[in-house]
């Protein structure tokens, strides 16, 4: 078919007007085409045709950024340490049961020569840095031999005593020991006919002492000091001035 040139523009106009509305218009623009129906002799319409749609928009999008916050850690100021005053330990007063033994030498202060073994075993009670203890020591080659003349295989010496010691300090756990006290000496008493003598003893020592759960443990060395005050006339006169030393291990009941 064809067409005059004003229809040609005709078309070509409506045509280009449509395109520029579908361009400003939001909503979907619809153009329909002209052509000459040669049965009737008439200009007709063709069925509506979408030229253009405007695109829709996409919806914006929001993207949150959390910013990273560093953590901060806030020092509190220290506050002044106040000092506690501790208060000094004191030795209790309570009343304790000890039991004990001791090994060492006892000698002749009047005759060098070489001192004999002996032992100790002790009982007796503490009540706060006091103690009185009942004791007993066997010495059997203290003296050698030839202790008198009647006893010419002699050579021993016994004892059983009383005595006081005091502990100086005793709330430390290392302390000293002092101790006096009088004892009955026999010698050689496995003859028919016993020496004996009554003296004085001193004590003079060093001890260590270690908490228990149930008392408490200690250890000690010591010197003695024997010496004879009254005798009978057979006793043998280099027993009459002793001297020993030895370790002491001893366990006091109670806290």
């Amino acid at each position: 078919m064809h067409l005059n040139p004003p229809a040609r523009r005709l078309i070509s106009l409506s045509t280009l007007a449509l395109l520029v509305m579908g361009a400003l218009c939001p909503a979907p623009v619809a153009a329909q085409a002209l052509h000459y129906d040669a049965s009737s002799g008439t200009w007709v319409r063709s069925p509506a045709r979408t030229l253009y749609v405007t695109p829709r928009r996409a919806p914006d999008v929001v993207v949150r950024v959390r910013p990273y916050v560093l953590p901060v850690r806030v020092i509190a100021p220290r506050r002044p340490i106040e000092p506690t005053p501790i208060e000094p330990l004191t030795p209790g007063l309570e009343t304790r049961l000890v039991v004990g033994a001791g090994f060492g030498a006892l000698g002749s202060l009047r005759r060098r020569g070489r001192a004999g073994m002996a032992s100790e075993l002790h009982v007796g009670v503490e009540r706060g840095a006091a103690e009185f203890d009942l004791s007993v020591l066997f010495a059997p080659g203290a003296l050698g031999r030839q202790v008198t003349g009647l006893a010419p295989q002699g050579g021993g010496l016994y004892g059983a005593g009383a005595s006081l010691s005091y502990r100086p300090w005793n709330h430390l756990r290392l302390h000293p020991v002092v101790g006096l006290g009088f004892e009955a000496l026999f010698a050689n008493p496995r003859q028919e006919q016993s020496h004996a003598a009554f003296g004085a003893v001193g004590r003079l020592g060093v001890e260590i002492t270690f908490p228990l759960e149930t008392g408490s443990l200690a250890l000690g060395l010591d010197g003695t000091l024997h010496q004879v005050l009254a005798s009978s006339a057979s006793f043998p006169g280099r027993a009459s001035s002793l001297y020993g030393f030895g370790a002491h291990l001893d366990y006091r009941f109670g806290r």
